[in-house]
């Protein structure tokens, strides 16, 4: 068992003891609602590591889930880390004398990160990279779905989705723009499912096993379901289900989930480490960014090893993880789930650069909230194109004046003519810095308006006026 598994278990028996310490007082008059104990290890854990606490509904006093805020929570905490869906038995019992006993009946993975990420540094990914070309290193397809939790209590097998132990949640809906006018019309036609109800759909669709009478209360298991009943990234035609994770729940070590999913009949992933030649962290990395974001997230390699300590001393468990995302899937991915502020921000990159029809073909749902914005880029467009006559007519005017031939002057007096003209149309029309270093970034550089606008920093970009002017004065 793991320094953290023992960690959780020892923690919540101790919070347990304290709550019933607290509150007994006289044994004899003691008193207490089992829903205050659930109360008190939400507050605690919350407060202490930033996990949530959510209950399943058939057994509200006895079974939790504990999932990290995502956002806030500092994985740094191993024991944070741990807690992924960790799904645990309060055993609230009438003969429970100690009323101290806890039991996990489930528990995913944890949380692992991107391979070049701070945290993945220090230990996982030299760690891989060391035995990457030994058979227990593996490379797996990253789907791009949601972590299903299948595990046995009270006399049958249950789902769980990777934050409500009863699989509860809905899936389909998600907020498309910061209009609520637009938000409210998606809502309206978007058909929503829940997680548990899909899942069993999906399970009995493909025609899968439950585990035999052995594995009750003994093992517990991880999949992934991809669906497009609940559009991510990665487009799926058909719904699926994919075992990439098995726990003895004595031990708590992860098994090779291979045997397993050949004697129930479930899908497993696959190991594809050969079928790309991949020897590297550099090779999978490669072949992630070579693939189209619309169908492949990336890549999770995970080396099974024989119980290997970090520097702190911790043994860690035997299955080792890290990531390998696309880099355009990590953008469309923002794009579409982070803040409101933040995805508008992306849509506005995915404008500029002109990928607006590709990205609305896999994903109708975000088209009014891209034409609000694509209309303000054209309005942008439009003043930069009247700005840029002007200076053009400014620039005729000068060379007039002077009787001069533009195609033969030297580059230099024709840049104090061009910056004589851009002048003279910032005075007149009141241009923003931003607007003046485009229009020198035009005539000095053979720039385009396109060109600019999709490498001009975003901060600037929002600064762009977008009201129209007239030309119709100049040489007035």
């Amino acid at each position: 068992m793991s320094k953290q598994v023992q960690s959780l278990i020892h923690e919540l028996v101790n919070l347990k003891k304290q709550f019933f310490e607290r509150r007994q007082g006289d044994a004899q008059q003691f008193q207490y609602e089992p829903a205050d104990l659930v109360m008190f290890l939400s507050e605690y854990f919350k407060s202490k590591y930033t996990v949530n606490i959510s209950t399943h509904k058939e057994y509200p006093n006895r079974l939790i889930c504990l999932h990290y805020n995502q956002t806030r929570a500092n994985f740094e905490n191993a024991l944070t880390r741990l807690c992924r869906g960790i799904i645990v038995d309060l055993e609230i019992l009438e003969d429970d004398e100690e009323r101290n006993g806890v039991k996990i009946v489930h528990m995913p993975f944890s949380k692992f990160f991107n391979f070049n990420e701070e945290l993945s540094l220090k230990f996982e990914t030299p760690l891989i990279e060391k035995h990457f070309t030994e058979s227990s290193v593996k490379v797996y397809e990253k789907l791009d779905g949601s972590i299903v939790n299948l595990y046995y209590f009270d006399s049958k097998w249950r789902v769980a989705s990777s934050s409500t132990p009863d699989g509860s949640a809905r899936l389909g809906f998600y907020s498309v723009s910061s209009d609520m006018e637009i938000n409210n019309r998606h809502r309206e036609k978007t058909q929503t499912f829940e997680f548990s109800q899909l899942v069993w759909d999906t399970f009995h669709k493909l025609n899968y096993s439950l585990p035999s009478e052995k594995y009750q209360g003994k093992y517990s298991f991880t999949f992934e379901l991809t669906t497009p009943k609940h559009l991510l990234v990665v487009q799926y035609e058909s719904d699926d289900l994919v075992l990439h994770g098995v726990r003895d729940l004595q031990t708590f070590k992860e098994e090779d989930p291979e045997p397993f999913a050949k004697e129930f009949n479930w899908k497993v992933a696959a190991c594809v480490k050969s079928k790309y030649g991949l020897n590297s962290f550099k090779d999978v990395e490669r072949v992630a960014n070579d693939r189209s974001p619309y169908k492949h997230e990336g890549f999770v390699v995970c080396y099974q090893s024989y119980e290997e300590e970090s520097e702190s001393g911790d043994v860690l468990l035997n299955f080792i993880r890290v990531k390998v995302k696309s880099k355009e899937y990590v953008k469309l991915s923002l794009a579409m789930f982070d803040s409101v502020e933040k995805r508008e921000n992306s849509f506005i990159d995915i404008i500029r650069k002109n990928e607006s029809s590709e990205f609305l073909s896999y994903f109708p749902q975000f088209t009014e909230s891209f034409e609000m914005l694509k209309n303000h880029y054209t309005k942008i467009v439009t003043r930069l194109n009247d700005i840029q006559q002007r200076v053009k007519m400014n620039i005729h005017e000068l060379v007039s004046k002077e009787s001069l031939h533009y195609d033969s002057l030297k580059e230099s007096k024709k840049r104090s003519i061009h910056s004589q003209a851009i002048s003279q149309a910032k005075q007149r029309l009141k241009l923003t810095k931003t607007e003046c270093d485009m229009m020198f970034s035009i005539f000095n550089n053979g720039d385009s308006i396109q060109d600019i606008l999709k490498i001009i920093p975003l901060k600037r970009y929002k600064t762009l006026n977008t009201q129209n002017i007239s030309i119709s004065f100049v040489g007035e």
